[in-house]
């Protein structure tokens, strides 16, 4: 494998990112005064890479290629000792690094830096060389798409001919894009209801998308017309939470104001409080009738 190659293919995908972007030189003192150790053990590849190939920002297409001077700040040193691994790029729940005496590259699961023993567990990716790693990010990235044009569909009896994964994709594109029309075409022609479980999983329709409803409109619809509820067995605070850091407040207050979540309150008490305390503080109160 040759250097130009290998820098030739992180250029190649680095300007996939649309982001102006230059290469930063490392020297040698830099790497040992941020891992504590210099490069002469390592793979020639990586090495190079290291002290050729980082950008001075983020970038890339999917993988999020880490920069100067953000790598040090992962604790990288610590990374280096433990696992012999340096971080290439982070993607959500996983992060990708080569390992510093073999060039291979590894997804692993994110919280794995934060371990003290890693076993080798791949989460996604595995390639034997940098070269081979970019050079299929890049294909991943130029390939062409799958065809979303049933996306787009209105008509009642094309979407019943769907199947239930695609129903189910225009279903979460309703709830948001808040498309009533679209929504109610889908659970018409779906004939789906309350205790309907969504493709693949254990959680009904609307524990399984909660965090997608983007207007209190279709809050209202799904819960105060169609009977949709959360089960009380079904732990969801994690998307309550998602919805609270994205400014969707209003959707969960809709959805608590028409007892969508009345098991939830019943079973999980304490969160159930808590996460009222933290609605209330940005306004959203229900009255005792309502409390009651």
């Amino acid at each position: 494998m040759s250097k130009q190659k290998l820098k030739k293919a992180v250029k190649e995908y680095l300007d996939l990112g649309d982001y102006t972007y230059k290469f930063v030189k490392v020297s040698e003192s830099e790497i040992k005064k941020n891992l504590g150790f210099g490069t002469s053990d390592w793979d020639p590849m990586v090495a190079y890479y290291v002290r050729n190939c980082l950008a001075n920002r983020y970038t890339g297409m999917g993988h999020n290629i880490y920069p100067v001077p953000d790598v040090w700040s992962l604790d990288s040193i610590v990374i280096a000792e433990k696992f012999d691994l340096f971080p290439l790029a982070t993607l959500s729940g996983t992060e990708t690094a080569v390992h510093l005496g073999t060039g291979e590259v590894y997804e692993i699961a994110a919280e794995t830096f934060d371990m003290d023993y890693w076993g080798g567990e791949v989460e996604g990716i595995h390639e034997p060389s940098l070269l081979d790693y970019f050079s299929s990010r890049i294909e991943a990235a130029t390939a062409p798409g799958p065809d979303l044009s049933y996306l787009e569909l209105r008509d009642p009896e094309a979407i019943k001919s769907l199947e239930k994964i695609k129903q189910y994709d225009l279903f979460i594109r309703a709830l948001e894009e808040g498309d009533l029309d679209l929504l109610k075409i889908v659970l018409r022609e779906t004939r789906w209801n309350r205790r309907t479980l969504a493709p693949g999983t254990k959680y009904n329709l609307l524990e399984s998308c909660v965090a997608f409803i983007g207007t209190e409109e279709v809050a209202e619809y799904l819960v105060s017309e169609k009977g949709f509820r959360i089960r009380g067995k079904v732990n969801v605070n994690d998307h309550f939470r998602r919805m609270e850091a994205v400014g969707k407040e209003n959707v969960l207050f809709t959805l608590i104001k028409f007892d969508g979540l009345e098991e939830v309150q019943k079973k999980h008490s304490v969160n159930f409080s808590r996460m009222m305390v933290r609605l209330g503080e940005k306004g959203f109160t229900l009255n005792k009738e309502q409390e009651g």
